[in-house]
């Protein structure tokens, strides 16, 4: 079996790059994490011909699940319906991440996906029904989070200690909050999580997980 030490990484000063070549069939993502490289790249390619994995916009994607399972600042979702879930820690301390627009046919953001990157504005859109422990956490900078109508399950602060959030602004307009419903472990509910402040602040009905 191939393993993720295999993938051809190629750093230099004008275009980092990973190459994922086609022999690849099966990928650690910790190790992915342990390149070190993920805030440098600028494309994410997959070799012709590989059955278990392809590159689109420069996401890797695992195609049997569609799942992301690696991004970097210049990733751009397909909207094709390849992909339903944001893989655990797919962008994941990617500091030169800005913004990110989540297609309608994602229906999970996984464990710490976004945690300790750039991540200024998100939208969620209505299909997403599960968002991960710690997903969006230690982005001092994020300010706004605009969700979508429907029944969201918010993972262990997943929105911890996001401190633009925790001032002024909050994860969800206030003119949607009587389309929400929000489902919040017992565990989520401390100072440190915006989503449960807003919650409280604005009287937002929710049911514990």
């Amino acid at each position: 079996m191939s393993f993720v030490f295999d993938i051809l990484v190629e750093i230099n000063e004008e275009k980092p790059h990973i190459i994922i070549p086609r022999t690849i069939t099966a990928i650690s993502f910790d190790m992915l994490q342990q390149l070190g490289v993920t805030d440098a790249i600028e494309t994410i390619t997959v070799e012709e011909g590989n059955p278990f994995y392809h590159s689109d916009g420069n996401c890797l994607i695992e195609t049997r699940t569609g799942t992301l399972i690696l991004g970097c600042k210049n990733s751009v979702i397909p909207t094709d319906g390849s992909v339903s879930k944001i893989g655990r820690l797919a962008f994941n301390g990617c500091q030169a991440l800005r913004k990110l627009i989540i297609p309608e046919d994602i229906e999970e953001i996984g464990y710490m996906a976004f945690a300790f990157s750039g991540i200024e504005e998100i939208s969620i859109p209505y299909s997403v029904s599960e968002i991960g422990a710690l997903c969006f956490a230690l982005n001092p900078q994020l300010k706004a989070i605009d969700f979508k109508s429907g029944d969201v399950v918010i993972g262990c602060m997943a929105f911890g200690t996001c401190d633009e959030l925790a001032q002024e602004q909050y994860p969800f307009p206030v003119d949607k909050a009587n389309k929400l419903k929000l489902i919040i472990p017992d565990v989520v509910k401390s100072g440190e999580d915006a989503v449960y402040r807003y919650a409280i602040k604005y009287d937002i009905p929710f049911e514990e997980k």
